[in-house]
């Protein structure tokens, strides 16, 4: 964020609002009242992953999210979906992790928590993957990797080539 003079970023799949690189405690706070009910859930998650995975692999870096590092997403969601009820926790992938989420904690409503909160518009967003899409069907203008587009029901809806735009380094 600090090499691009990004003022105001939304991590964490919407559950962190980074204002001057600091967090915004209130959102914070709000994120967790959102996810409240569906923590339980998401720990018994962890523990049955635990249970079947490497430990190593398996990440918790906040209350209401996990993720798996792994060489294949794909597969690997796809035996996590048999293990778990997703209508428990949201169980998504991209390209390099599986991610578990309570539910409500999604780039969509992120996106309409700060449109309420900043009273502004979205203008524009962009995305490379299916967690993307709720966030782009709150934005003025929505760019979408050719992979996801047909998905997209954003009218104003515009198709890039590439695929990754998300950061590769973490």
């Amino acid at each position: 964020i600090d090499d691009l003079s990004i003022k105001k970023a939304i991590v964490f799949n919407g559950g962190m609002l980074l204002l001057d690189n600091i967090e915004d405690k209130e959102w914070s706070k709000e994120t967790l009242a959102i996810a409240e009910m569906n923590i339980e859930a998401l720990n018994k998650a962890e523990s049955i992953l635990r249970h079947n995975y490497a430990a190593e692999i398996i990440h918790r870096p906040m209350p209401y999210m996990l993720y798996l590092k792994c060489d294949s997403p794909s597969t690997m969601h796809q035996e996590i979906a048999r293990l778990l009820d997703e209508r428990e926790v949201i169980v998504q992938h991209d390209h390099r992790k599986v991610y578990l989420f309570c539910t409500g904690i999604d780039k969509g409503n992120a996106a309409y928590r700060y449109k309420d909160k900043m009273k502004i518009e979205i203008d524009v967003a962009a995305g490379d993957d299916v967690m993307d899409i709720p966030m782009l069907e709150h934005a003025r203008f929505a760019f979408a990797s050719r992979k996801i587009a047909p998905l997209v029901k954003n009218l104003n809806l515009f198709v890039f080539d590439g695929e990754i735009i998300s950061d590769s380094r973490s």
